[in-house]
């Protein structure tokens, strides 16, 4: 097992614009609606953010997650966790 150690950086500061304890939270919504979940009901589970899509982008943007972009961005895109 291989274990990748960033030293120049914390892990909080790999994706600044995303707090920890949000990214925990949208990856357990994802897995607990089966490893696809809608915006509205990752952005449900970030009610102490203002800007729950911005942070659902942000993970998008960062590669952790990915969305359908065959469509419209709405309250019912669909998101899922990318895997290695």
């Amino acid at each position: 097992m291989t274990f990748h150690h960033h030293t120049s950086a914390s892990f909080a500061d790999s994706i600044p614009a995303v707090a920890p304890d949000h990214q925990v939270r949208i990856l357990s919504a994802i897995e607990e609606a089966g490893g696809t979940a809608d915006i509205r009901e990752i952005a449900a589970c970030l009610s102490d953010t203002p800007r729950p899509v911005a942070v659902i982008l942000a993970l998008v943007e960062a590669g952790l997650l990915a969305i359908d972009r065959s469509a419209p961005l709405d309250a019912c895109t669909q998101v899922w966790r990318i895997r290695d």
